[in-house]
């Protein structure tokens, strides 16, 4: 009885030991499970009670009306940082903080971008109209599209980055833009 006692214990710690290793601090192969764990990436990121916060101001929650957030953004040169959230319908949303009047630059910037690759820029309707739209590719569902908003913020402009499949995911773009644009209002 003993023995298998002994066994019992001997299998766990010979499962626990590589894990204990892996996870180590000062093991350069470790991934915590904090968000805050990559300094690539946090830059200024700080745990908020609803989410991520960066020190700049913009909150990014947990979840977003039916989006969840995946990924926090470091700063670049035109943008501030930013938030990635996934929806269960495969919508994908980048929302950017920018500082105060670079919104407009990072609107051309994108529909700039976007001609120069082939894309085709498409009159949006309903809450894409609103936006720049470009036609991405055909889906066997439909049109695959990607739209860049841009909203201005008391301290901050903000774009919105969203690619979905029309019609198939069409309903939901505007619920989705209208949390974002909420968020952004609520913004300090």
């Amino acid at each position: 009885m003993a023995w298998r006692l002994f066994l019992r214990g001997l299998r766990r710690a010979t499962l626990a030991l590589p894990l204990a290793v892996l996870l180590h601090p000062g093991n350069g192969h470790a991934q915590g499970i904090s968000a805050l764990d990559n300094p690539e990436t946090d830059s200024g990121w700080q745990v908020d009670p609803r989410g991520m916060r960066h020190f700049t101001g913009l909150s990014c929650p947990d979840n977003l009306g039916r989006m969840s957030r995946v990924k926090i953004l470091s700063s670049q040169l035109d943008r501030i940082a930013g938030c990635v959230y996934l929806s269960p319908e495969g919508i994908a949303a980048v929302i950017r903080s920018h500082p105060k009047g670079a919104g407009t630059q990072a609107q051309a910037s994108f529909a700039e971008r976007f001609s120069q690759a082939g894309f085709t820029l498409v009159d949006g309707e309903g809450p894409a109209a609103s936006g720049v739209t470009f036609r991405i590719g055909g889906a066997r569902e439909g049109m695959r599209s990607e739209t860049l908003w841009r909203f201005d913020g008391a301290q901050m402009d903000y774009t919105l980055w969203m690619a979905y499949t029309l019609p198939l995911q069409g309903a939901l773009v505007g619920p989705i833009l209208q949390a974002f644009i909420e968020e952004a209002a609520s913004q300090k």
